[in-house]
């Protein structure tokens, strides 16, 4: 019985994306996992998925873990993410996402892992992170980042590990890593940065060992 109920979660989620042929790569995949009749990893990697119905996750409200890299998205509906809110580890490196709502993250209240990498972001919303207080890994490696709001990492004081480095950051405001009390490893590198702010690093815990690379034009 709960084999038939494992196979009819993804058979009918897999049919919303119109990728029934990949049914057995996805629940073979090492990063698809179930714990009884639960669904609690998904991998729907390298899918070429274009875009996600709104309501797609709303019978996977056990997800932990959420892999889309490898896909073609380039806009994802605000409340896509609404039904997860016991996902700690959301995936979406190489896609072509190139705006994220405000709104997209809010309802992750356990996230601890966002990996952005390798997407067409420009811009970010101060409010993007607001409700996320238990991130601890943020990965924006690889994207065309010119300006960060100093308001974006005000609720991430458990951010051990951020990757800025392949944007196009030209400036940093002197507040903005601020709240960040336990970065252990920050990466700048290959920005096109003019300057460093003078306290720029002074929110920082002197005690914790961090690793800041920077390269300036």
């Amino acid at each position: 019985m709960g084999s038939i109920l494992k196979q009819n979660i993804l058979v009918e989620l897999l049919k919303r994306l119109d990728r029934s042929d990949d049914y057995t790569s996805v629940i073979n995949s090492v990063d698809t996992k179930f714990i009884g009749d639960k669904l609690v990893q998904l991998d729907l990697s390298g899918l070429n998925l274009i875009s996600l119905p709104s309501d797609i996750f709303d019978d996977t409200k056990d997800l932990e873990r959420l892999s889309l890299r490898m896909n073609s998205l380039q806009v994802l509906e605000p409340n896509l993410f609404t039904p997860l809110s016991h996902l700690s580890h959301l995936n979406l490196n190489h896609n072509g996402l190139n705006t994220l709502s405000a709104e997209i993250f809010k309802s992750l209240p356990r996230l601890r892992y966002l990996h952005l990498r390798s997407n067409q972001l420009n811009e970010l919303d101060p409010q993007l992170l607001i409700e996320n207080y238990d991130l601890n890994f943020l990965d924006l490696v690889n994207n065309n980042l010119n300006h960060l709001n100093p308001d974006l990492f005000s609720n991430q004081c458990k951010l051990e590990v951020l990757s800025l480095s392949r944007n196009s950051i030209q400036s940093l405001d002197p507040q903005l890593f601020s709240s960040l009390h336990k970065l252990q490893v920050l990466d700048l590198k290959i920005n096109v940065l003019r300057s460093i702010p003078k306290n720029l690093f002074s929110g920082l815990r002197r005690s914790e060992e961090h690793t800041s690379e920077l390269q300036s034009h």
